[in-house]
């Protein structure tokens, strides 16, 4: 009954997915079906996010051993139970298939009666009994269609990519995005990092430092990061560290810098700034009242007493006239393309004609908050997705609209392969191991016209 519980969690949280949910809300909930063991807990999750991963392999072998052929004619737990059950025969080896089918089929009877669970066995154990099915798109003919395949991905984004990168590096992208990612924590204060790695380490669980943010501890065999004393007593939040680099070239700062962070949270840019600034003042704002919930408890957890929230819509800042700040932080909405190994739902979510709308908003920001900026101050632009659309032509286009600003370096060491010849930092999934990341430093001149600035 107990491995039921998980498949069951599992299944809760797929469908809340597909009705709109976010996974990260989905698997909060599940966490409550799965019950008190982490072990139950942790099988759940790995399920959840590997069957939304590998979801595009698995739908179409369904097309081919169902009788109706389309998985999304039936109803929706019966097509998430067979998308569960596949996922474990075809890629979950710490649990045997038949014993997999077996479970999967208890939790089939349970979420849909004997009639979901006489087809999820029919359907599960032909596949152990017969093989994956042929006839895949081939490389050659077909590149585009053989990788959404074979990799998991819509068709749109493989062709997408293969059209800018090649294949090769569309398949190492793709790959990237299949791996399971480790706990990545952002140690929040400036030198913390060795005590903190010593505490964990103390607390039976093994961590490596990451090459790509000095900042940022890695925990290869992921887990629940609430156990941990650093995390309950505000030292680290849970941050991927290709993000926590991007959030490390705001610095440095002067003393005492005023920073506004116009798309705060849940506050992984912003709040390790004001921690690190104790003399200084971080204003928080965002406009989702749920996500400046998530904000606001990192900020209890993180006992920070120099920063102020407000939940409000960046494109209309409730600034009074005249209010400027040292650095401004824009971390904007985007498709968030770099993310897919931690965010295996993106994928399913993004719509090609998402990017123009998305890169589109992203310059309307820009143009909101260029004048919160004080002169000289520094305007900071983020994403976390991969596409040039939403990253350097949207800051191409601004500095050519806006002359009050010019790109600068990184003042901070990044990656090899991270500095591109603008100035801006990308880091890629496929080259850095991490998620994926875009930055760029804008410096509003003091004079008021902006200067071009060699690399």
């Amino acid at each position: 009954m107990a491995r039921s519980r998980a498949r069951g969690a599992a299944l809760a949280a797929l469908v809340a997915v597909e009705e709109g949910a976010h996974l990260d809300r989905a698997l909060r909930k599940s966490d409550f079906l799965a019950g008190k063991d982490a072990r139950e807990r942790s099988l759940a999750r790995r399920i959840a996010r590997g069957t939304l991963q590998m979801r595009g392999r698995i739908d179409w072998i369904l097309e081919r051993v169902l009788e109706r052929g389309n998985p999304e004619d039936l109803d929706i737990r019966t097509r998430n139970l067979l998308r569960i059950g596949l996922y474990q025969i075809l890629y979950l080896s710490s649990v045997p298939s038949r014993a997999a089918v077996h479970e999967t089929v208890r939790a089939a009877r349970e979420a849909g009666g004997e009639p979901a669970s006489r087809l999820v066995n029919a359907v599960l154990r032909g596949v152990l009994r017969e093989g994956v099915p042929e006839g895949a798109p081939s490389l050659e003919e077909d590149p585009a269609g053989h990788l959404s395949v074979a990799l998991s991905c819509p068709r749109w984004l493989a062709a997408r990519w293969v059209s800018r990168l090649g294949v090769p590096a569309t398949a190492s992208r793709l790959e990237a995005a299949n791996r399971t990612p480790p706990l990545s924590l952002r140690v929040v204060r400036d030198g913390d990092l060795d005590r903190v790695a010593r505490e964990i380490e103390k607390e039976g669980r093994k961590t490596r430092r990451s090459r790509i943010s000095p900042s940022v501890l890695l925990l290869p065999d992921g887990g629940d990061p609430t156990v941990l004393r650093s995390f309950r007593e505000g030292r680290v939040l849970v941050q991927d560290e290709g993000a926590a680099l991007v959030g490390s070239l705001a610095g440095p700062l002067p003393r005492g810098a005023r920073v506004l962070d116009c798309c705060a949270a849940p506050g992984g840019k912003g709040l390790p700034i004001a921690a690190s600034a104790p003399g200084g003042l971080l204003v928080a704002v965002d406009c989702s009242l749920w996500r400046m919930g998530r904000l606001r408890e990192n900020l209890a957890r993180l006992r920070l007493d120099n920063v102020r929230t407000a939940v409000a819509d960046a494109l209309n800042l409730p600034l009074r006239e005249g209010t400027r700040f040292d650095a401004v932080l824009v971390d904007v909405p985007c498709t968030g393309l770099g993310t897919l190994a931690r965010r295996a739902d993106l994928r399913w979510r993004v719509r090609e004609e998402d990017i123009a709308r998305l890169a589109a908003l992203a310059l309307r920001l820009l143009r909101a908050v260029a004048d919160a900026v004080e002169p000289g101050g520094l305007l900071l632009y983020s994403t976390c997705t991969t596409e040039p659309e939403e990253n350097e032509e949207t800051v191409a286009r601004f500095l050519r609209e806006d002359g009050r600003f010019r790109m600068e370096p990184p003042e901070v060491q990044v990656p090899d392969g991270a500095l591109a010849p603008d100035g801006t930092v990308r880091v890629l999934p496929e080259i850095h191991g991490c998620e994926g990341a875009f930055a760029a430093r804008l410096r509003r001149v003091r004079d008021g016209c902006a200067r071009s600035v060699s690399h």
